[in-house]
């Protein structure tokens, strides 16, 4: 008869080790996954939420830090990575937080949606946004539809009137303003609460993928 012994207790020590060791990697996986669904239900969202729809730019605007199994913090901001102010998205902080929107340069554009659709619609986006390449083009000297400025400003009733500083066209009905911009800031109230989204679905998926980032660390280990 051959007698064999095996101690068991060893082998699940060492199971126990491995498991243990696979753990920051599994909730760091679990982490990423999950900050990647936030992001595209917070994208999803902004329909709902921001009047005209969002522009590509505001869409493709939300930059993701990954969490690493030494460094488990991770964020979703909307900010550049660069931080480049050309290449910030800072007037979301307004619409999810509400507060002092205040210009980007000098002046807050404020376009006339109305006048907008009436004379110049094509530059509208399918989603009622103005073409960022409309202000480029309003502000060329000497063109023939479009100026920047007060109309006539040599008339008495024209002259110093910032109220009426904008970007102007030429119509057949006369001229018309497009664009406002005789404020340097305006209360924003809050129409996106995109944090409060982003928590409830991170809430809700996060105990599904932590499950299945431990599942995917344990059969891919090496032993």
């Amino acid at each position: 008869m051959i007698d064999i012994k095996f101690e068991f207790t060893d082998c699940i020590n060492d199971l126990q080790a491995m498991v243990k060791d696979q753990i920051p990697f599994a909730t760091s996986l679990a982490m990423n996954n999950s900050l990647k669904s936030v992001r595209q239900k917070v994208k999803d969202e902004m329909d709902n939420h921001i009047a005209g729809g969002p522009t590509q730019f505001t869409r493709n605007g939300m930059m993701l830090f990954a969490t690493s199994k030494d460094d488990p913090e991770g964020a979703l901001i909307f900010k550049s990575l660069d931080g480049t102010q050309e290449k910030s998205r800072g007037y979301m902080q307004e619409l999810m937080y509400g507060g002092n929107k205040k210009a980007f340069k000098r002046k807050l554009p404020e376009p006339d949606i109305d006048n907008f659709k009436k004379y110049a619609p094509k530059h509208f986006t399918a989603k009622g946004n103005i073409n960022r390449r409309f202000y480029k083009m309003a502000k060329q000297k000497g063109h023939k539809l479009y100026f920047k400025g007060v109309p006539k400003p040599g008339k008495k009733q024209w002259k110093n009137n910032q109220n009426l500083y904008g970007f102007w066209m030429r119509t057949e009905d006369g001229l018309r303003m497009l664009v406002s911009l005789k404020r340097e800031s305006r209360q924003q109230r809050k129409t996106f609460d995109a944090p409060l989204i982003a928590r409830r679905h991170y809430d809700s998926i996060i105990r599904r993928e932590y499950q299945e980032a431990l599942v995917f660390a344990l059969t891919t280990m090496k032993v």
